[in-house]
């Protein structure tokens, strides 16, 4: 198979090997949904290739083994995104080289794969096959009445209609000493169209400490020394003021609470524990610098520490930190982008007649900013060892990169 996108699913079957049930997956690759069976052997477990179930397929498929059956094994049904339908596939079981069968289309309106279960509900001898699917930006549950299999799929109910939280930066503020602009201001915008429309921000985050963020959700229990709600999962903030003239600080809020302005609560220092406080004037650094522009965060499963990236003029690098836990301590700085070696590549130096310059800005040397880390493509490479992807922005000639680090665990 060609590299997998995305998502898959995996069950467990009746088809036996050395006293195990076959692993049986539905694999998304290449515009194709192919079944791969794992059976067990001396070791471990050796992966086949089986048919391939649908070859028009645009998103991950959902897999089951059902009680339908011609034989000694229940039929494997399968749930397939193709464009905007959602299709439903079966293969009998009672010969393992018949192809599988292309049932019915159970929604033209998906906007995203579904998963699927047989249920008890029953008015024959089968249950129910129940699905969700994403359709816009609701979840919606639909049902057959496997009484008959030829009767159609019925929509059920709207499960829940999704909702999208940003955090955006905004406003043009003058930089003392200089004669640039910068952000001022952050706001949190919601949208329940996916993002079309955002109407009037739900409150003013901060003109202070939180104008450029960094967010990440985590569970409070992985990290004892965040507030005690008892009440989910909560979201972490970090975030710089003026721009490049500032530190990094903590903000954190119950994401139950998010909506709420005055449930956030900020990082106040760790004489002997964590502290926080609701007033964001109380906020304190965690590591001095003087010098952050924008920044980002994100938990490295493979090094279990936090990495932070962030502009700076003081050194003028993109620095990396490493942390713990959200507060720190945090490794020394270090500099993880070649800023000489990038010049008349695809940083513009100036006055060289690189070519690389926007137009009418020679004499304009280019510079890097926005370091952002793309979490889900961290891999690991040995021992403390990890590959991790952010984007990385140059002001000339205005563009954006995609940059890659090898980043090791630091004391």
């Amino acid at each position: 198979m060609t590299a997998l996108v995305g998502p898959n699913c995996i069950v467990e079957g009746d088809f036996r090997s050395n006293g195990h049930g076959n692993l049986e997956a539905a694999l998304f690759s290449g515009g194709q949904v192919q079944h791969m069976y794992g059976t067990a052997v001396s070791g471990g477990i050796e992966w086949r290739p089986g048919q391939v179930i649908s070859r028009d397929a645009t998103g991950p498929a959902s897999m089951i083994q059902s009680d339908f059956k011609s034989g000694d094994h229940g039929n494997f049904e399968v749930v397939v995104l193709e464009g905007n339908q959602l299709v439903h596939y079966f293969h009998d079981n009672s010969d393992v080289s018949l192809p599988w069968q292309r049932g019915q289309v159970i929604s033209t309106a998906a906007s995203g794969p579904g998963a699927i279960i047989q249920s008890d509900f029953k008015s024959g001898d089968h249950g129910n096959f129940e699905v969700v699917v994403l359709e816009g930006n609701q979840l919606v549950h639909y049902f057959h009445d496997n009484s008959d299999v030829s009767l159609p799929w019925q929509r059920g109910q709207r499960i829940t209609r999704a909702t999208m939280y940003v955090f955006f930066t905004t406003d043009h503020v003058s930089d003392p000493g200089t004669d640039n602009d910068s952000m001022g201001r952050s706001v949190l915008a919601r949208s329940t169209d996916g993002g079309v429309h955002f109407g009037r921000p739900v409150f003013d985050l901060s003109t202070d400490k939180f104008i450029n963020l960094s967010l990440q959700v985590v569970r409070p229990e992985d990290f004892p020394g965040l507030p005690d709600e008892q009440r989910g999962p909560m979201l972490l903030l970090w975030g710089s003021g003026g721009y490049r003239r500032s530190n990094v600080n903590l903000a954190c809020v119950s994401l139950v609470n998010l909506e709420d302005r005055s449930a956030y609560w900020f990082f106040t220092g760790t004489p002997d524990a964590p502290r926080w406080d609701r007033d964001e004037d109380r906020a304190r650094p965690l590591f001095l610098s003087g010098s952050v522009g924008e920044l980002s965060v994100r938990w490295n499963p493979f090094l279990n520490r936090f990495v932070l990236l962030y502009n700076s003029d003081n050194p003028g690098f993109i620095l990396e930190s490493q942390s713990p836990t959200p507060w720190g301590p945090w490794t020394d700085r270090q500099n993880i982008f070649d800023f000489i070696g990038a010049l008349g590549k695809f940083v513009h130096r100036a006055n060289s007649g690189d070519g690389l310059s926007d137009p009418g800005r020679e004499d304009v040397g280019g510079g890097p900013y926005g370091p952002y880390i793309i979490g889900p493509y961290t891999t690991r490479i040995d021992n403390g060892v990890t590959r991790m992807f952010f984007v990385l922005s140059v002001w000339n000639p205005y563009n954006t990169m995609l940059m890659s680090a090898v980043v090791r665990a630091r004391p």
